[in-house]
């Protein structure tokens, strides 16, 4: 891309939000990662699912946080084992390396530990998978396993709306 500072809209979420982006955040993160030879990692409490479909709208990065610290997906080079492939979208200021495909792999460690808080079905877990085929309904609050749900059940007994 060139050099201005374009304005790039964020695919929405399930709940119809929908972020922005500049050229020049992707641009500053490109320089983190290459010039100062530094991880960066992308910390977010939206869904997986959601993730997902931004990930080529969001700046390239050593690893994406999300569903509120509870999954962990590490860039990795472009899979051939049927996995998405995801492909930047061109910013202002990016290089063909910025814009290279590479793929997704979780950290099943990571995901492991977090199974005792939020339940073997607290999160789908399959969504590599299903972004690829098919969209995927999340599990009712009232049928996951693990202690944030129930905690999430007591809130919304409580009257607290939980999104």
């Amino acid at each position: 891309g060139n050099q201005g500072n374009r304005i790039i809209k964020l695919p929405p979420s399930s709940t119809g939000m929908q972020g922005i982006i500049s050229s020049a955040t992707f641009v500053k993160c490109q320089h983190i990662r290459k010039q100062m030879g530094k991880k960066l990692a992308i910390i977010s409490g939206m869904r997986s699912s959601t993730l997902l479909k931004r990930i080529p709208y969001l700046p390239r990065a050593d690893a994406y946080c999300c569903e509120a610290g509870g999954r962990i997906f590490y860039s990795v080079p472009p899979k051939k084992d049927g996995s998405p492939i995801f492909t930047p979208v061109d910013y202002d200021g990016a290089t063909q390396d910025d814009l290279a495909p590479f793929s997704l792999e979780e950290d099943p460690d990571w995901r492991t530990k977090m199974i005792v808080t939020v339940g073997g079905n607290g999160f789908l877990g399959n969504e590599l998978i299903i972004e690829k085929e098919k969209e995927e309904k999340p599990i009712p609050v009232d049928r996951r396993d693990g202690i944030l749900w129930e905690y999430c059940r007591k809130l919304q007994d409580d009257g607290f709306v939980v999104d």
